[in-house]
């Protein structure tokens, strides 16, 4: 939750009152800072590309290394120009997919290839997970440990509705190949379209193209 979302509960909280009166966001957010500036929002975690990291973190370290620092930052705008199209393919497939996914068809189970048209979906496994969950790590449970569990995350790009798999640590059996193939046949069971066309596309290589932000140096 950050501060804008607290000021939208905070409005639509005055503007119900008969003789509510608001103030702005910029003062909202002033006097959150003069008053109460020891309560702070989580600041978003870093979300830099893995090879975008090393590349730079290279012509950083190679700084006395003229010849090196160059065909490092070579190496980069080939990467950023490989980024580029990728992302480019990526907003063109979901652009596709939104406009012929019919309204009145929703994730569930169909017959096979009763839709016409096409699917598009992405997925990965994220970090292990321990629950219960607090970013915030209170002292009651610092010596303890929570239990795991694996998340894997199926997301439709068309519909904008992500599907979780949850797997107890007693039930992990990693996260291979197999591991992967079982769980999207359950997804394409039983929260797919039905459609004829479906592309599928692992997170990692998406990262680049959606999620992961790819700005160099």
């Amino acid at each position: 939750m950050n501060k804008a979302t607290v000021y939208a509960q905070y409005k639509a909280s005055m503007d119900a009152q008969p003789a509510g009166k608001t103030v702005s966001l910029r003062t909202f957010q002033r006097l959150w800072k003069s008053l109460v500036p020891f309560v702070c929002t989580t600041p978003p975690a870093s979300d830099l590309c893995w090879t975008c990291q090393q590349l730079t973190y290279k012509i950083r370290s190679d700084c006395n290394k003229e010849e090196d620092r160059m065909i490092t930052s070579q190496e980069l705008q080939e990467h950023l120009r490989i980024v580029k199209l990728e992302r480019a393919y990526y907003q063109v497939i979901c652009a596709t997919v939104k406009q012929q996914l019919p309204a009145d068809r929703p994730l569930g189970s169909y017959p096979a290839c009763s839709f016409s048209g096409l699917h598009h979906v992405s997925f990965d496994f994220a970090q292990q997970v321990h629950y219960p969950s607090d970013p915030q790590q209170p002292g009651p449970i610092f010596f303890k440990t929570p239990r795991k569990c694996d998340l894997f995350g199926v997301n439709s790009e068309g519909c904008g509705v992500q599907v979780n798999y949850l797997i107890n640590e007693a039930h992990s059996t990693g996260k291979g190949g197999n591991v992967v193939i079982s769980l999207m046949h359950d997804y394409l069971e039983n929260h797919s379209l039905g459609e004829t066309t479906c592309i599928s596309m692992l997170i990692t290589v998406q990262a680049r193209t959606r999620t992961t932000k790819c700005s160099g140096i």
